[in-house]
């Protein structure tokens, strides 16, 4: 009887994979709260942005990690930045969604039109919502499927999604599914990224990330889930593709640790 208990509390980590993270480049010091990345393929870029109470401002990087551009957006500000994608046309989206404390029903995506993100200065146009049902939520990841954005929570007990429409407006973010990882703190969701093709999404945590794939229209959870150990433990924030085959993942300084961009090669 303990053997089998024994065998049955081992059986989530039995197909487990590892992955070796590669730095690519120190994060300028002044980026210390730097909460996701975005590969901008046409210029060869890697934007990122800082969270909660920092400048309204997008930081575009190159692989050595110089700061190349920064681009103010003159008329929003940062309440709590966590989330950034690039859709492709080249405009650019941040999630200001955070909800450490829980004291928020509002929340907002802003767009930044594709043609105006190498400017010294901005104009953000901004996607309003609020959650069906009452209970408040901590978000720090989302993605772009389709002609709606996916928001996954983080959370001390099971993950939910929610899908809103990527228009400029009010809505309501309606829930779509949850999933218990297991773990308390692998549902600790600090960003997240979906393939080129749509087909697999990428879910981060400090330690480990979640592949999603094979999965029916937006039940991301109904397909394989596979999950990664880094064996890297960190404030990582950020991920996204750099292209079908290469993850770029960072992470905030955090006492002594962290302030880098990695690359993580994808195999099958």
């Amino acid at each position: 009887m303990r053997l089998l208990k024994t065998l049955f509390l081992l059986l989530p980590f039995l197909n487990c994979k590892t992955a070796p993270l590669k730095v690519i480049s120190r994060l300028p010091k002044k980026l210390k709260e730097a909460s996701a990345i975005a590969y901008d393929s046409k210029r060869d870029l890697y934007w990122t942005i800082q969270d909660s109470n920092n400048d309204p401002i997008l930081y575009a990087l190159d692989e050595n990690g110089k700061i190349r551009h920064e681009t103010k957006l003159f008329n929003i500000k940062n309440k709590d930045w966590e989330d950034l994608i690039i859709d492709e046309a080249g405009n650019f989206y941040i999630g200001d969604f955070g909800n450490n404390d829980f004291d928020r029903n509002e929340y907002y995506i802003y767009k930044i039109e594709a043609n105006t993100i190498m400017k010294e200065q901005a104009y953000a146009t901004v996607i309003t919502f609020k959650l069906q049902g009452k209970k408040e939520k901590d978000f720090e990841a989302f993605i772009l499927k389709g002609k709606h954005f996916y928001l996954f929570s983080k959370e001390k007990k099971k993950t939910v999604v929610y899908y809103i429409p990527n228009h400029i407006g009010k809505h309501k973010a309606i829930k779509v599914t949850s999933y218990l990882f297991g773990k308390k703190k692998d549902h600790q969701i600090t960003s997240a990224t979906i393939s080129k093709d749509q087909k697999t999404v990428f879910l981060l945590n400090h330690s480990k990330f979640w592949q999603l794939s094979n999965f029916e229209n937006d039940q991301f959870f109904s397909g394989d889930i596979k999950k990664i150990n880094l064996y890297h433990d960190s404030q990582k924030e950020g991920i996204c593709f750099k292209n079908e085959n290469t993850l770029l993942i960072s992470d905030e300084y955090d006492k002594g640790t962290g302030g880098n961009l990695y690359e993580l090669k994808l195999t099958n």
